[in-house]
């Protein structure tokens, strides 16, 4: 394996987005997958990614930063991640990438912002044609790039802002987050009552219908009891996904709280899926 490292790819708000390329020992072109990080959309950075074992099965991982939610609320997460997929694919031929499917993964807010570039694809050279709503493509960074994605894994993800008001605002033992400092409210700017239209938009679940007919294929994971992000967050994403005749795998992890160390059996499900969807 060799890894580059801070190499950027967006310049915006007068910030530089960076991300890091893990390529394996196996013959280019390597399958990618696009690898995204947790912390609540406001905490950690590419480098608190653990997935590099991921390239003993051959794949290349892109593992990104993006803004966030203390400098830039939504849909400013989702306009980063749309743009290291487009980047990704202008430059491939320069990093060895195989690019004509690839993969998303994702964990806690991380596995949000996976499921929903899933959720609303936009192809090359159009991109609002297909996107459920084209607030979610950022302006400029390679648009003539597609921003879909091939294949989704989100693990303990939050993807049904509407339904779970309190995400992240109460865990049990734990000491609450001070007042308009929770991460939801934080991303948002606002609470769920406030921003329902922005809840709506962000919520995963939600542009499932609209993109039926361009959905990837999903594979959830998620432990059982989570305190953090309720287990019934993927069972009902799982299911929104089935309605409407898209793949869906759902795979709980029993007595496992938020944010699990990934399993061997969960490892071989991930290196199953991407082998079958992106390889």
């Amino acid at each position: 394996m060799d890894v580059l490292k801070d190499i950027a790819y967006r310049q915006v708000d007068n910030l530089t987005l960076h991300l890091d390329i893990y390529r394996p020992a196996t013959p280019p072109p390597h399958p990618t997958v696009l690898c995204i990080h947790g912390g609540s959309w406001r905490a950690y950075d590419k480098s608190h990614w653990n997935g590099a074992w991921l390239t003993e099965h051959g794949f290349a991982l892109v593992v990104v930063d993006y803004r966030k939610s203390q400098q830039a609320i939504f849909p400013a997460q989702i306009h980063d991640c749309k743009a290291a997929v487009r980047w990704i694919r202008a430059n491939a031929r320069q990093y060895n990438l195989a690019t004509d499917r690839l993969g998303a993964w994702g964990t806690s807010a991380g596995g949000h912002l996976a499921a929903l570039l899933g959720t609303t694809p936009a192809p090359r050279n159009s991109p609002g044609s297909v996107c459920a709503n084209a607030q979610l493509e950022s302006e400029g960074d390679h648009r003539d790039q597609s921003s879909a994605v091939q294949a989704v894994c989100a693990v303990a993800a939050p993807l049904d802002f509407l339904h779970v008001k309190e995400l992240y605002e109460r865990r049990p033992g734990k000491s609450p987050d001070p007042p308009g400092k929770e991460p939801l409210r934080m991303l948002l700017g606002g609470t769920v009552d406030d921003k329902p239209n922005l809840a709506r938009l962000a919520s995963p679940i939600e542009h499932v219908a609209s993109s039926a007919a361009n959905l990837p294929p999903f594979l959830l994971i998620h432990p059982d009891p989570d305190l953090l992000v309720p287990t019934s967050q993927s069972r009902r994403m799982h299911e929104a996904l089935q309605a409407v005749g898209a793949r869906s795998e759902l795979r709980i992890i029993y007595h496992a709280d938020h944010g699990p160390e990934i399993t061997r059996r969960e490892r071989d499900a991930i290196v199953r899926f991407f082998n079958q969807h992106v390889k």
